[in-house]
């Protein structure tokens, strides 16, 4: 987890949801004309909309311009320790669709030597 946050604090002007092919997340603004993305991996999409919808304001602590602690009026919406997890539980499902594609390659592979020698 990030040491070094950075702290933006303005009115929620827009809340919207983004639904993609693979993912959903949320983009929202501040009077500051700061936009921010809440990323699909991380937890409670609909809790944090719903939240920030009907919020007067909001504090976005990110790093590297990825959301690390959200606080709406006051309250913590987004800890970073859930945020922590949320993102080491992504990266451990990209290594095994990974290694799943690996094993799928070397199986290819063996197929593919194994029909090269018998013709």
């Amino acid at each position: 987890m990030p040491t070094q946050l950075t702290k933006q604090t303005g009115y929620v002007v827009a809340v919207k949801k983004i639904k993609s092919r693979y993912s959903d997340s949320l983009e929202f603004e501040l009077s500051n004309q700061k936009v921010f993305v809440y990323d699909g991996i991380l937890p409670n999409l609909n809790t944090v909309y719903k939240a920030l919808s009907n919020a007067q304001q909001a504090s976005v602590y990110l790093s590297a311009n990825e959301i690390w602690q959200l606080d709406v009026d006051g309250h913590i919406i987004l800890p970073p320790e859930s945020a922590l997890k949320a993102r080491q539980e992504n990266g451990q499902y990209g290594l095994i669709l990974a290694l799943m594609l690996l094993l799928i390659a070397v199986i290819l592979v063996f197929v593919a030597i194994k029909h090269q020698r018998s013709t």
